[in-house]
């Protein structure tokens, strides 16, 4: 099984990702927790509009931007596989 972990300022968060439904529910609900903690106040001009997009609620959106952030301090993030018993 998949999961989406953020591992950031704030504590860690996980998400269920175990299929493209889930990833992309996962990466817009880590797009909107950054979103309300204030990390994308500042973007270039070339993020901006996908920024809109990905405020907008488009999942592919969210998951370019993390992307581009994902090796800003405390934006990173990986999809890790567990084991359920």
């Amino acid at each position: 099984m998949k999961i989406l972990v953020y591992r950031g300022k704030h504590g860690d968060s996980y998400w269920l990702a175990r299929d493209a439904y889930e990833r992309e529910r996962a990466f817009t609900a880590m797009f909107t927790m950054l979103d309300e903690w204030g990390f994308y106040v500042e973007l270039p001009a070339g993020e901006r509009e996908l920024y809109a997009y990905a405020k907008a609620g488009n999942p592919q959106a969210s998951y370019k931007l993390l992307v581009l952030h994902q090796h800003y301090e405390y934006e990173g993030w990986s999809l890790e596989t567990v084991v359920v018993p």
